[in-house]
């Protein structure tokens, strides 16, 4: 079923507002290695304890993959649904993302943590309508492929 092209929006612009404070997030350390929080604080005409906050929560953001655009592949989708990558982007990547492998049940509880990195980000993605069906079985038939 086809969301209302309201809605469908609403999920781009969610995505694109995500990624975009995840860059922010991502600047913000960067540019706390060479300046100090007085100057970023300057810059963005922030108070300097507003700058202590925003590298805190940059600290918990883990750095863009090399050769992708998005530090899990979750962020790839999100980039995609946001409009900075293209459909064959997101499909490239998905299909050569190095995913972790699903964790082993314990043998006393079946209940198991997906996490980040592993192929749960793109059915996540899907459900959250970032991604579409084909998107998701391109990315899927292609990685399989890859492993023959």
């Amino acid at each position: 079923m086809e969301k209302p092209a309201a809605l469908a929006e609403l999920v781009r612009v969610k995505a694109r507002r995500d990624t975009v404070d995840l860059d922010y997030l991502r600047a913000a350390r960067a540019a706390a290695e060479n300046a100090s929080q007085r100057e970023i604080a300057r810059v963005l005409a922030l108070s300097q304890p507003a700058v202590n906050k925003i590298l805190a929560r940059a600290r918990g953001i883990a750095d863009l993959r090399p050769t992708f655009h998005g530090a899990t592949p979750f962020e790839v989708a999100q980039r995609y649904s946001g409009g900075f990558i293209d459909r064959d982007q997101v499909i490239d990547e998905l299909a050569r993302w190095p995913y972790l492998p699903k964790p082993k049940a314990d043998e006393f509880d079946d209940v198991w943590e997906p996490g980040e990195g592993t192929w749960y980000d793109v059915e996540e993605a899907l459900q959250q309508g970032l991604i579409d069906g084909e998107i998701y079985e391109a990315a899927q038939l292609r990685r399989h492929a890859g492993k023959q």
